[in-house]
């Protein structure tokens, strides 16, 4: 049977520096000491820690490394591995906890893992308040996944919220781990995830933490969107790229399977059901002029362009508004002004305007919040979104909740088979 981890965090040590190189407290093993793991940060936002691995603490010496941070901070996957161990019960010392077994045998250990109801210190959690769904003992993980969510379970009810972080040698199958390493050196050669370029995605189109973590797109400049390039029913990433369209054959995993050349890099990149076959095509749009491609084949030709949308500073938006299959066009004009058009072909005309959105640099997204078939209109601003009830004049703003920052790009799509689209941002690498 397994045992349970021993009580580790009882005492905390002081905090010294934010991440700084500082005396060390205890004891370190000479193993320790000679051995950098590669690994991505365990916290994705900001903590402390101090290097306190062999720290006194009652009947033992400390273990691992404390990271003090916020409460939900995401916990990410320090390796490729799985999940060789899950405790979600505050019985154990260590409270809600996760193991991750590395591909070479180390383990990674994440104790304190977050047992509250957000916003609270009630210790009512539900799993998913712990763990993402599909973290579960035997999952395999990608480095820089999401794993669990960062809190104060176990004996560390009585101190502020931390990360208490293991790296322990290979231990024979069947026992709960091997010989402790310092983490501090690894941690401080670690690359931080939140520093790098990635997609970061929720499934429904409500507040909480981010469910899934994409790495797709990583160059300067890389715009992306979702799009159902193969009429699966299912949204695919995609990357827009200096007039070069990469096609990934999923989301949350896959490869470029096709590339494209339609555009150029001044061009905004949509994409949407125009036609209304099974799959998306690809549009641009530039100074006014959308030109509309037959499809996501590399042979597939343009098919036509539409004017429409030719203040300086529109923004084109993409969205099925009337429930009836297909897209249609939409510009949203400086001062907060939606344009929704009767169509995305060469005839069309206006059917209505709205006022949404009147604060300098909001975006607008398109997505069906409600899942009742017709997209509705959203802004994002400045890492806020704010979700409107219709793409008419009759609506009004029913939800609005922080996700993403101010340099994101917001995305939207169903990549997951639900009913209401889903959101997220992806955080473009610097020029």
């Amino acid at each position: 049977m397994l045992q349970p981890p021993r009580l580790r965090c009882a005492m905390l040590a002081p905090l010294l520096a934010v991440g700084g190189a500082l005396a060390v407290l205890g004891p370190v093993s000479p193993a320790s000491a000679a051995v950098i793991k590669p690994i991505v940060f365990p916290v994705d936002g900001p903590v402390t820690y101090t290097s306190d691995f062999g720290a006194p603490r009652v009947g033992h010496t400390h273990e691992g490394n404390d990271l003090m941070g916020k409460k939900m901070q995401p916990e990410l996957a320090t390796v490729d591995g799985v999940v060789s161990r899950l405790t979600f019960s505050n019985l154990s010392s260590g409270g809600n906890s996760v193991t991750i077994r590395g591909t070479d045998g180390w383990t990674y250990h994440y104790l304190h893992v977050n047992n509250d109801t957000p916003g609270t210190d009630d210790a009512a959690a539900t799993r998913e308040h712990a763990f993402p769904s599909d973290i579960v003992v035997g999952a395999p993980v990608t480095q820089g996944q999401v794993i669990a969510y960062l809190g104060d379970s176990g004996n560390a009810e009585t101190t502020a919220p931390h990360l208490h972080f293991e790296i322990r040698q290979p231990a024979a199958v069947g026992t709960y781990s091997g010989t402790p390493i310092d983490p501090y050196a690894s941690l401080g050669a670690a690359t931080r995830w939140a520093m790098s370029q990635r997609w970061e995605l929720r499934r429904t189109p409500t507040a909480g933490p981010t469910q899934d973590i994409v790495s797709y797109g990583l160059q300067p400049g890389d715009r992306v969107l979702l799009c159902d390039w193969d009429g699966d029913g299912i949204d695919e990433a995609t990357v827009f790229r200096a007039g070069i369209w990469h096609l990934r054959n999923g989301v949350i995993s896959g490869v470029t399977v096709r590339q494209i050349s339609f555009g150029i890099t001044a061009d905004v990149p949509l994409c949407g059901n125009i036609d209304g076959d099974a799959a998306d095509e690809p549009m641009l749009f530039n100074s006014g002029t959308w030109t509309m491609r037959a499809g996501f084949e590399t042979t597939d030709p343009a098919v036509g362009t539409v004017r429409y949308g030719i203040s300086p500073g529109d923004v084109p938006v993409l969205g099925d508004w009337d429930g009836n299959g297909q897209d249609d066009l939409a510009i949203f004009r400086l001062g907060g002004t939606w344009h929704i058009r009767s169509s995305a072909g060469p005839v069309g005309s206006t059917l209505r305007t709205f006022t949404y959105g009147l604060v300098a640099g909001d975006r607008p997204v398109a997505g069906d919040w409600n899942g009742d078939g017709r997209d509705d209109a959203a802004i994002y601003r400045t890492g806020q979104w704010h979700l409107r009830s219709t793409a008419d004049t009759a609506g009004f703003t029913a939800s609005t909740f922080p996700y993403g920052t101010a340099l994101d790009q917001p995305v939207s799509g169903r990549w997951n088979a639900a009913a209401a689209s889903g959101l997220g941002v992806f955080r473009p690498k610097p020029a």
